[in-house]
């Protein structure tokens, strides 16, 4: 029976990611209100620093005209490995627990050294396992949504995702698979599985902080997903109407972010 502390601490993880981004946003202003050495009091400006801090307030000015695209680009990748190592150690923890019980076709199917795994440590015998799995299962071939899906069917713990959750995490996992192994660059898999994004062979991708909070506020609520789900086999209700009550709310928060053009007068105000 996994615990309510296991879900929290990945709802904190998120909690502050989004903390850390409107940090990060909002943390540019400064710069406006730094005077450039040369126009300081100052007999002998420091030519390093004078050009430096061009550079900086060059670089940040570009960026909040685009929607600080670099930043975002860079927490939507965090958010994607929040959310796989959600999935992956909730899948873990529950083969640690039940360990003793796994004996249905899904896992006297798999395959490895038997020799490796009588003598390794259980923690390490779950883990190996884990990975044996995703080898047979071919998790890793799946695409958005259905990497997780096919990994919680296993156990059980699969069931109905939200559409735009679902097309929120697989444009999500598309636009990551770019920033981390082509630079940023759009390709022609990115392309044809999201044509919605209309972008074009090797145009730089560039995320806003409307976009990233729909994919954050998705993950949050595949989260919330999960945890019901979970708490429902275990019968443990008490959490049923609020659980639903904020998947609900993330749900309407996505789709009212659809309708805005700049999130950060949002949040000035």
């Amino acid at each position: 029976m996994i615990s309510q502390t296991f879900f929290n601490s990945y709802i904190r993880d998120i909690n502050d990611l989004d903390a850390f981004s409107q940090v990060a946003d909002f943390g540019t202003d400064y710069l406006y209100n730094i005077r450039i050495a040369e126009d300081a009091d100052s007999s002998e400006p420091n030519n390093y620093e004078i050009e430096r801090t061009r550079e900086i307030k060059n670089f940040a000015s570009i960026q909040e005209k685009e929607g600080f695209p670099y930043l975002y680009n860079l927490v939507s990748v965090r958010a994607w490995s929040i959310l796989e190592a959600f999935v992956d150690d909730f899948f873990i923890l529950y083969l640690s627990e039940n360990f003793e019980n796994l004996n249905n076709d899904t896992f006297t199917k798999i395959k490895g050294s038997l020799i490796d795994f009588v003598f390794m440590p259980r923690s390490e015998q779950v883990e190996y396992l884990f990975d044996l799995i995703k080898l047979e299962y071919k998790i890793n071939t799946k695409l958005g949504i259905n990497r997780f899906e096919g990994l919680l069917k296993l156990i059980k713990h699969d069931g109905e995702v939200n559409d735009i959750v679902a097309r929120h995490i697989y444009e999500l996992s598309q636009i990551r698979n770019v920033i981390v192994h082509r630079n940023g660059r759009a390709d022609n898999r990115l392309i044809d599985n999201c044509p919605w994004l209309n972008l074009s062979n090797g145009q730089q991708i560039k995320l806003d902080g409307l976009m990233f909070t729909r994919y954050l506020k998705s993950i949050y609520w595949y989260v919330l997903e999960l945890f019901d789900r979970h708490f429902n086999k275990t019968d443990r209700s008490e959490f049923k109407d609020y659980l639903h009550h904020l998947k609900n709310e993330q749900i309407k928060s996505i789709k009212e972010l659809g309708k805005l053009k700049d999130l950060r007068k949002i949040r000035e105000n």
